[in-house]
């Protein structure tokens, strides 16, 4: 090959080459490559905070206080957060911030007003800063400012509807938490490889006391926090335990929790999550006798710690590594955020929403007054109206006290049963994944013991955070236990119920006047745990409920009337993360949208069968899976549906 072939030929290589670079850089400028899908939010003329008894002067802060206030919980530093650029490629664009509302908002975040106390930053409802955060470790780090997430983060809803925004506390939310936890790790783990990206960073970090040894140490502390991200992603082989995409409004959260608590203990420990469930609405939820959706867990402190672990509040499981069991978990917020939603008294707290007619429909008296025959003659064996569960409690009948109350506690203290309203899988026919999980999975509980169900060795570790900091505030101290009882809701200790049990078979053992057996007795102390495992899920009173969309518990119907269809007329595929609101069905809009979150009925997990009206077939049995009614005309489930607005 002569000379100027080699010319002419490199030439062509580095044209080649050019070509190539231009199309690698239109694809990553052009087309996104690298970046995180998300929808474009929706802009409202006007927001409108429904009435729900909670006025503005609470004494702990106001709204804004439960919007923010600190569990104890570490997602990131906050410095960090404010620094991080958004998890995208440019070589011409100017990367914005990761931090800005605008961008936080396309995963379902909601907005939230700044204030200097408790949101200097203007961050989303369920963002928390804590200045001076402490890890539970010999070897932590000085205390530092930390970003995390409070329980308003997964409990405020907010529905738009032509322009106006309806805000609604304890209503479920739309947020995709996962989404936005491996966006948060993408953004870092740029931020560590791509060099002029780190610079800016370290700028913003460092300002002007940068040098060579502090940018070098920030670096590893990127790389450190990108590592624990994918570790936490991951099972104790390495493989990646998200099998189930939840996408917005959903998490696995009984099983991120028992990851996060345990995984510290063995790696082994860690589990495929693929029980996703919609985040829960939780007006009344504190005089509830239990509290998650499989009536599993009965004492709310208990369920606010697990809570708290699993968004981020860390836990000291190795003894070489610190005190035993000690944690990040701010339990005195937890308590007065319960107490803020309880109340005093039953129904004093936060109050369900009411249908707004002045900004959604007017509601139809005639056939509001058809729907309720309909809803007395289909639903309210299952669904008490919480109007009569409150009328009981003043009633001077004992028998229709006792049908929706527990019988009065030592204190005086009663709650709303669910032994009779929560159904077995084979009854109520819902995709069985969060029951048979939580009823199944097993742990060990400490390095060398034998393996524990998981919701026990759960029940025990939120004890032993709970003793460790009652210790710590003398709330075992002779004559301080009215005061422990307020911050346990009331809810009598395993530890009491056991004694009271054993006084009952010493009565038995000597023969005296009781009528009891030595079975019932076990049967119920069983039963008075403060996790108690059962396969099945509770019906709660419907109250609100048409601000709770998508329904059931994995949230895989996207509306009312679907839910009162025939499973071969429910939507197969719909899409979630758009907050337009139909006050026909009663739900979101369901449509196709660009960068939405697809929700797949056939995918374990996601399966929307069960709770279902319907005829039987003339070869079916008399009882059949699932089906819960005799099937409804249009006429009929849009009359419900009216009866249902009211409630």
């Amino acid at each position: 090959m002569t000379k100027p072939w080699r010319k002419k030929l490199l030439c062509y290589v580095l044209v080649l080459l050019a070509v190539l670079v231009l199309l690698v850089v239109v694809a990553i400028d052009g087309f996104r490559v690298g970046s995180v899908k998300l929808p474009e939010v929706t802009q409202v003329e006007k927001v409108v905070h429904l009435d729900q008894g909670w006025p503005d002067g609470w004494d702990v802060g106001g709204k804004q206080w439960f919007h923010h206030a600190s569990q104890g919980t570490f997602l990131i530093d906050y410095n960090w957060f404010l620094a991080l650029e958004r998890p995208e490629l440019s070589f011409v664009r100017s990367l914005k911030l990761f931090s800005s509302p605008e961008y936080l908002h396309r995963f379902g975040f909601i907005p939230s007003e700044s204030n200097e106390e408790y949101n200097p930053d203007g961050l989303p409802v369920g963002f928390t800063v804590e200045e001076d955060f402490k890890e539970p470790y010999t070897d932590a780090k000085p205390p530092f400012r930390v970003l995390g997430f409070t329980c308003s983060t997964c409990h405020t809803a907010q529905i738009n509807y032509k322009g106006t925004a309806i805000r609604i506390d304890g209503g479920p939310g739309l947020a995709d938490l996962l989404r936005f936890r491996k966006s948060l790790a993408i953004a870092v783990f740029y931020t560590y490889l791509i060099d002029w990206r780190f610079e800016r960073f370290a700028d913003r970090i460092l300002g002007n006391d940068i040098d060579a040894d502090k940018k070098e140490k920030l670096r590893q502390e990127l790389k450190e926090y990108v590592e624990a991200a994918r570790r936490d992603g991951s099972d104790g082989d390495g493989n990646d335990i998200f099998t189930v995409e939840p996408g917005f409004g959903r998490i696995d959260a009984l099983g991120l929790i028992l990851n996060r608590v345990f995984g510290g203990i063995d790696a082994h420990n860690k589990a495929i999550v693929n029980a996703p469930v919609k985040f829960p609405h939780i007006w009344d939820t504190p005089w509830f006798e239990w509290v998650e959706y499989n009536a599993s867990i009965r004492t709310p402190l208990v369920r606010n710690i697990g809570e708290a672990l699993g968004v981020g509040a860390l836990l000291n499981t190795d003894p070489n590594k610190g005190e035993l069991w000690d944690s990040t978990v701010n339990l005195t917020n937890l308590h007065l955020m319960e107490k803020q939603l309880a109340g005093e008294r039953p129904f004093d707290g936060l109050k369900s929403p009411k249908w707004p007619e002045d900004i959604l429909t007017e509601l139809e008296p005639e056939l509001v007054k058809k729907g309720k025959n309909l809803y007395d003659r289909n639903c309210i064996e299952c669904h008490w109206r919480i109007d009569d569960v409150e009328a009981a409690l003043e009633a001077e009948d004992e028998t229709i006290t006792n049908k929706y109350w527990t019988k009065p506690n030592r204190f005086g203290r009663r709650f709303i049963q669910f032994e009779e309203t929560t159904f077995n899988l084979e009854r109520i026919g819902t995709d069985p994944g969060q029951a048979i999980g939580l009823g199944t999975r097993t742990v060990v509980l400490e390095a060398g013991q034998t393996t524990e169900i998981g919701a026990v060795a759960l029940d025990v570790v939120t004890n032993r955070v709970r003793q460790r900091i009652f210790q710590e505030m003398g709330l075992f101290d002779p004559g301080r236990e009215e005061e422990r009882m307020d911050w346990d809701g009331y809810r009598v200790t395993w530890e009491d119920l056991s004694r009271e049990n054993a006084e009952h078979l010493e009565f038995i053992a000597a023969g005296k006047d009781e009528p009891r057996t030595y079975s019932s007795v076990f049967e119920a102390l069983k039963r008075a745990g403060d996790s108690f495992v059962r396969l099945g899920y509770r019906a709660r009173p419907l109250n609100g409920v048409w601000a709770t969309a998508p329904f059931l518990h994995n949230g895989s119907v996207p509306n009312l009337y679907e839910l009162l269809s025939p499973v071969s007329e429910r939507s197969r595929r719909f899409y979630l993360g758009n907050r337009e609101f139909d006050p026909k069905h009663v739900g979101y809009l369901k449509h196709s949208f660009k960068h939405g979150f697809e929700f797949d009925t056939s995918i374990t997990g996601n399966h929307n069968t069960g709770h279902e009206f319907r005829n039987r077939r003339p070869d079916e049995a008399e009882f059949v899976k699932g089906v819960i009614g005799p099937g409804l005309t249009h006429e009929e489930r849009m009359a419900l549906i009216e009866y249902l607005k009211t409630l």
